[in-house]
């Protein structure tokens, strides 16, 4: 059974209703899931953001994406909206929750119809809700929607010109589940200087929502996340936390 529930978003809120995930043969069981009041927080340290019983390499390497552009200043202001210790939640996209007509599909990055111009879809056009909302790829591809065989993950760009320069401890959220990608997730952290950091997931360890905590980095006023599917299966999308801890 279907239940589609339409909640309008703007901002940066999330909005989201009940749908089927493409894992069809796990869809009663979801709904009869335990729900679980806090998540798993699968890293051993900060100064080593790697989840404990993941048996991907975690080791830190070099990439060449250049940071995005997250926003018109050109200066980066001294103070912020944020106080230490302060979280700053980037949810996802607002969805119908109906995986064939999810709005918005694409992603445009405007603003507009639910869209959060910090959370910036790339090819990843599916989305549900249990106990949190969520986007997700997957193998199967139904009219209108990315080929699974392309580039596809989702950019956290907060705007921290407005919320502050500096450091912050980075978690990023996920729903476990047996049907996600055989390979592991890459989670990218791009601070504002140095080199990038990536951390790789196995998505089916842990329960419910899990968060990975990608440690404390200086973001300064233009870093950024990156957290991408580098297959053709099923890797999730959740929300994001920066704890601002000051310059």
């Amino acid at each position: 059974m279907r239940i589609v529930l339409l909640v309008l978003l703007s901002g940066c809120a999330a909005t989201g209703t009940v749908a089927g995930e493409d894992d069809v043969a796990t869809d009663a069981a979801e709904t009869t899931d335990p729900i679980a009041e806090t998540s798993v927080d699968t890293n051993a340290t900060d100064a080593a953001p790697v989840e404990t019983d993941v048996a991907f390499d975690t080791t830190p390497e070099a990439t060449t994406d250049a940071p995005l552009d997250v926003g018109p200043d050109a200066g980066c202001p001294a103070k912020g909206s944020l106080a230490i210790g302060e979280t700053w939640t980037l949810e996802v996209d607002a969805h119908t929750g109906d995986e064939a007509t999810t709005l918005p599909k694409l992603d445009a990055n405007d603003g507009k119809a639910g869209d959060s111009p910090y959370f910036r879809r790339n090819n990843v056009a599916r989305a549900h809700y249990f106990l949190e909302n969520y986007w997700f790829t997957s193998k199967h591809q139904e009219t209108g929607e990315p080929s699974p065989t392309g580039p596809q993950w989702v950019d956290y760009a907060p705007p921290l010109r407005k919320l502050g320069a500096g450091r912050y401890q980075v978690g990023v959220y996920y729903r476990q589940s047996d049907n996600r990608a055989p390979y592991p997730a890459v989670y990218t952290v791009h601070p504002a200087s140095g080199a990038d950091v990536v951390v790789k997931v196995d998505q089916r360890k842990g329960k419910d929502f899990v968060k990975v905590d990608l440690g404390a980095h200086d973001l300064g006023c233009t870093g950024w996340v990156r957290v991408e599917d580098t297959g053709n299966d099923s890797i999730v999308f959740g929300k994001a936390e920066f704890v601002y801890l000051g310059k």
